[in-house]
């Protein structure tokens, strides 16, 4: 989604200065025009770095999570923690103890702060990140 927003706002600022420079005008504004392009492009560069890409780092995060069971169609909603590596969650830890970890899902990109995925028992799950705390409330 950062990608998508980082991409928009780029190419607009692109079709700005495109059109600023196709318009006929005199010397003196196509200085300031000049002048004003540059300016875009330079500030939109710089604000285009300030836009979080990965706020997730490496770490123990609180997570909600929606869990759906297709064969007994059972709902449930956790707060639990969960583990963030390279961007992808790796690890979902139960209060009684017990995990799933990547040898029970493959691991979903989680960098915009929520992820999907089923299970291998076909259980499927749907994260959203709360916090960086590694106990949740």
């Amino acid at each position: 989604m950062i990608i998508l927003l980082k991409l928009l706002i780029g190419l607009t600022i692109t079709l700005i200065v495109i059109w600023l420079t196709t318009l006929d005008v005199g010397e003196n504004k196509r200085k300031l025009i000049n002048l004003f392009s540059f300016a875009l492009i330079f500030g939109g560069l710089i604000g285009l770095g300030f836009i979080p890409g990965n706020d997730y780092k490496d770490g123990t995060y609180c997570a909600e999570i929606h869990y759906y069971n297709p064969e007994t169609e059972t709902e449930s909603k956790y707060f639990l923690p969960v583990f963030v590596k390279d961007g992808k969650l790796v690890k979902l830890q139960w209060s009684n103890s017990g995990w799933l970890d990547e040898s029970h899902f493959k691991a979903p990109n989680v960098s915009d702060g929520t992820a999907t995925f089923t299970s291998d028992k076909g259980y499927e799950y749907e994260i959203e990140l709360l916090n960086s705390n590694s106990k949740c409330k």
